[in-house]
């Protein structure tokens, strides 16, 4: 009887011992159900009536339905966001062109906007060229322009060298596709648990903090451009298919593919890009041996540049379509040094 009376004068206190030693654990696995479930999440028709505008568009596009705005007349421009990002981003120089004169095109490319999931789960490079082209061709386009910023520069190059026939010229924002090694910083050097969370849920926090980083002071991502990113990444089965887009990216060969390129090319870097640094705006450069180029680098500027600087970056982009730029363009050439010696 008195060991009976004394576990029950001890079992609230031991009781209490273990609900603050379990308390942490049944936490972590509450955060990680709501996370791993779709509780947070939003289905493709919630999107769409939040964010699909009277320009809204859809074609099927061997069966991903492709979400793009087509608008103005002239010279058809092609706009290829970055990853991460969506056609909502172009908005400012969509503006400006059509109003200088041209019919602006701007999908959502695959794992981006309302673009829906691909039925065979591929979201490499090439992918998304084939439907860029597929997008062109339903929609009459014979020739065109296209302006690309990171992910969206390398689909633009890749198509500019894979149709040269069909782009006039090509414009490349702080332009990715260059191989790359974790220790040169940008995208390569996230940490596990932001890539865990980017495969499953990222928070509006996480959304913030990776544009802040981007940003460079005293420029500031918009609050309407975290929404919609957040937004964006809740669509149900996104993230996984980002996990694919990440696991079939390659760069390939971009040397090679470069020197492809003919049409007239305009390289845009901002000099504070910690993504990716401006020295690869020599290197494109310097690749592009089969295409008239040229090169501006603007300081105080960062990978979001067009976010950032609107003004600068959308008047020089038109003065490059327009033709007034020209004679600043310059063909690169190797010269073959016979008999080479070190010294």
């Amino acid at each position: 009887m008195k060991v009976f009376m004394y576990f029950m004068s001890v079992q609230p206190a031991m009781l209490r011992l273990v609900a603050v030693a379990a308390f942490p654990l049944i936490s972590t696995m509450a955060i990680y159900w709501i996370i791993s479930s779709n509780i947070l999440k939003i289905y493709q028709e919630e999107l769409e009536a939040m964010y699909a505008t009277g320009d809204s568009k859809f074609m099927n596009a061997d069966g991903v339905r492709m979400h793009y705005v087509d608008q103005g007349t002239g010279p058809v421009v092609f706009l290829l966001h970055g990853s991460f990002l969506s056609l909502q981003s172009w908005d400012s120089l969509a503006t400006d062109l059509v109003k200088a004169g041209y019919r602006v095109i701007r999908p959502d490319l695959l794992t981006s906007g309302l673009t829906s999931e691909d039925p065979n789960g591929n979201y490499s490079v090439g992918r998304n060229v084939e439907l860029v082209n597929i997008l062109a061709e339903k929609l009459g386009t014979v020739k065109m322009s296209i302006v690309g910023t990171s992910y969206g520069g390398i689909i633009g190059f890749n198509y500019a060298a894979k149709y040269p026939g069909k782009v006039s010229k090509l414009v490349l924002i702080n332009c990715g596709g260059l191989p790359r090694v974790r220790k040169q910083g940008g995208n390569s050097q996230v940490g596990a648990l932001f890539m865990w969370m980017f495969k499953r849920h990222m928070t509006k926090g996480m959304v913030q903090s990776f544009f802040k980083s981007s940003f460079i002071k005293p420029h500031s991502p918009p609050k309407q451009l975290i929404d919609i990113c957040h937004d964006m990444r809740r669509r149900i089965g996104r993230n996984q298919e980002a996990e694919l887009m990440i696991q079939q990216f390659h760069t390939g060969d971009p040397e090679s593919i470069l020197s492809k390129v003919q049409a007239p090319t305009f390289i845009m870097w901002g000099t504070d890009n910690l993504t990716a640094v401006h020295l690869d705006a020599d290197v494109f450069e310097h690749w592009l041996t089969n295409a008239p180029c040229m090169k501006k680098k603007y300081n105080g500027a960062g990978h979001y540049m067009f976010l950032e600087i609107p003004e600068k970056v959308n008047k020089d982009i038109k003065d490059f379509l327009n033709g007034n730029t020209n004679d600043k363009l310059r063909l690169t050439q190797r010269v073959l040094v016979a008999n080479w010696k070190h010294v």
